[in-house]
């Protein structure tokens, strides 16, 4: 009796695994929309351009026009455009993790920065996207006063 509880436990595992690869197998971020409503900054005083993109990755470039010190970090988000909305693109990888530090941007200064994406959303197919940071601005660096703005940059592949 043990040996065949054991089997259907086993059969219902592989089952199981079977039907998550199939899930994982199907995605297709074009149909998996969830429309974004969100306001980005575009009077703020820092910039964020493209300089390349690809399928797999993209290099920014952040433009401080203020005298004040900015800071952001490596998170990010991706959007894709179809028909005229923009839907937040779902992530393929699970357990989607960033390093919390901070990267400073010198006043009236310019950087840049890559990021890969083909870890968190696979290869991204042909396309208009936008990848979306937040940055924050100082004024006093000792008193941890600071604005906080989100920026958004639109690129294509393919």
């Amino acid at each position: 009796m043990k040996k065949y509880i054991a089997f259907l436990l086993a059969v219902l595992i592989l089952l199981t695994a079977c039907s998550n690869e199939q899930e994982k197998a199907e995605y297709n971020p074009k149909t998996t929309k969830y429309e974004v409503n969100e306001v980005y900054d575009e009077d703020a005083p820092v910039e964020m351009n493209v300089v390349s993109a690809s399928e797999s990755g993209i290099t920014l470039e952040l433009v401080n026009n203020t005298d004040m010190e900015g800071i952001f970090g490596e998170h990010f988000y991706i959007c894709f455009e179809q028909d005229g909305k923009w839907y937040r693109l779902p992530q393929t990888a699970e357990n989607v993790g960033f390093n919390d530090i901070g990267l400073f941007l010198d006043p009236n200064g310019k950087r840049e920065y890559e990021h890969s994406f083909e870890w968190i959303y696979s290869l991204l197919p042909a396309g208009r996207y936008r990848i979306v940071k937040d940055i924050r601005l100082y004024k006093d660096m000792n008193s941890h006063e600071s604005e906080k703005y989100t920026l958004a940059a639109e690129f294509e592949v393919g």
